[in-house]
């Protein structure tokens, strides 16, 4: 009899402990899937500020256009050449820096949309890694559960004269 009481012990304390094993496999997973919301968050910020800070230098860029083109066109005034009519070289200088800046602008732009499209990707990839350690968690402590339940059968059949499977 007490070797029945013995192998029933066994059998709680493998369930117990595949109970800690699996809250502690689910622990572990949700811990990694906050760290990866956490990084998603921050990425997703990071992309919004890169959106931001391409707008800003283009703004800027523009505003430079402007300046110089005004600047240009009050040189061309102080010499007694009024306006743009005045001379195809003030005109050659003005459409010149106006495509450069248009470049500039578009180049601004490209990077600004493929810094932002790399952080959006990063965000959703730690978005889906989230899910993926919350998920493995569970599985583990579904594995963990089921391992304790097969050590607890396993300990009756032994315990009562049923050899296990």
């Amino acid at each position: 009899m007490s070797f029945q009481v013995l192998m029933v012990g066994m059998a709680v304390a493998a369930v117990a402990g595949s109970i800690v094993s699996a809250r502690a496999a689910q622990s572990a997973g949700e811990a990694q899937a906050q760290g990866a919301e956490l990084e998603r968050e921050q990425l997703e910020e990071e992309a919004e500020l890169s959106e931001l800070q391409a707008q800003q230098e283009e703004n800027i860029r523009r505003e430079q256009l402007r300046r110089l083109l005004g600047a240009q066109e009050a040189q061309a005034a102080a010499q007694g050449r009024a306006g743009l009519g005045s001379g195809t070289s003030l005109r050659a200088i003005q459409s010149d820096a106006t495509t450069q800046a248009e470049r500039d602008v578009r180049n601004i732009r490209v990077f600004g949309h493929t810094q932002t499209k790399r952080l959006r990707v990063g965000a959703e990839q730690a978005s889906i890694e989230a899910s993926s350690a919350r998920k493995v968690g569970n599985l583990k402590a579904t594995a963990s559960l089921f391992q304790g339940l097969g050590s607890a059968f396993g300990a009756g059949a032994t315990a009562f004269g049923k050899p296990a499977p």
